[in-house]
């Protein structure tokens, strides 16, 4: 990638997190498949600013961690020093709030997500014309575990989650309510951030 388009993911990823900081809410692209079956590439996560105190086990969380957002669950809250040691932390450092979370796809945990790395709980998943609470239901445990386990299952999914959405077909930005235009949706949708 150009140094042209790293500054420009970079001006986009910081007026993300400015307007988040600002409002208290930001709405967020979802991409990648460590969040599957909750989170599908091409969902919009409402992103609301939250202190660790107030996010408990089973959360969604968005974080920063070496320049990319992350959304994964949070598996459990911790206090005083983290169990593993964090990216570029003192080993013997201890934070008041830490969280431990994990892709709902994904078999292990990631790295303590620091106070000063969270940028806030997701509240709703927005998926075409539905908003989706981003608990995990009884069938998604099951999915998850399968996607966890076989890289095809995760392909065949992902492929099949393209093909129903290819041109000529309804994509999730063109399942809006009318009360906003499929274009501001677009523009709302297209900000390429990283994420895991």
């Amino acid at each position: 990638m150009g140094t042209f388009a790293n500054a420009r993911l970079e001006v986009k990823r910081d007026l993300a997190l400015e307007v988040l900081r600002l409002h208290g809410e930001a709405r967020l692209p979802g991409i990648g498949a460590s969040m599957l079956p909750t989170i599908w590439p091409g969902d919009i996560l409402e992103v609301r600013h939250e202190s660790p105190a107030e996010i408990a086990p089973g959360d969604l969380v968005v974080f920063e961690r070496d320049g990319c957002f992350v959304a994964h669950r949070v598996v459990r809250r911790g206090t005083g020093v983290p169990p593993v040691r964090g990216h570029g932390q003192d080993a013997h450092a201890t934070t008041p709030t830490f969280l431990i979370t994990r892709g709902d796809r994904m078999r292990r945990s990631d790295p303590p997500v620091l106070p000063e790395e969270l940028l806030g709980r997701v509240t709703m998943i927005v998926r075409g014309n539905r908003r989706i609470a981003p608990g995990l239901t009884r069938w998604g445990r099951v999915i998850s575990w399968v996607l966890s386990r076989s890289h095809f299952c995760t392909r065949v999914l992902m492929h099949l989650n393209r093909v129903m959405e290819r041109p000529g077909t309804r994509s999730h930005s063109e399942d809006w309510s009318d009360e906003e235009s499929t274009s501001e949706v677009r523009k709302k949708a297209q900000s390429p951030l990283l994420w895991e």
